[in-house]
């Protein structure tokens, strides 16, 4: 699979679940802001959202050592890496 490829399906995957999980009607689905605040209220340690990105771009690095050719690892991880990259530009919800 191309790079170009790989991006178009991860550019996919986060258009997917913004329709499956938005509630605002813009079909965007932002839901690390309150991930964060439930891991905060879990640990006592509040998680920004670029830790909580990293967090999961670090998940999905870890299952691709154990599994390399599964290719929803590799969609994910673009996939938060991008929302990761949108958020730390000020784009987004």
């Amino acid at each position: 699979m191309t790079a170009p490829q790989l991006l178009r399906r991860a550019a996919d995957i986060i258009d997917q679940r913004g329709t499956e999980y938005d509630t605002t009607g813009k079909s965007q689905e932002r839901s690390m802001p309150r991930i964060c605040q439930l891991f905060g209220e879990a640990t006592g340690r509040q998680m920004t959202i670029g830790e909580g990105y990293q967090f999961l771009i670090a998940l999905k690095t870890a299952r691709l050592e154990r599994s390399p050719d599964h290719i929803d690892s590799y969609l994910d991880r673009l996939a938060y890496q991008a929302l990761k990259d949108e958020h730390e530009l000020g784009g987004g919800v």
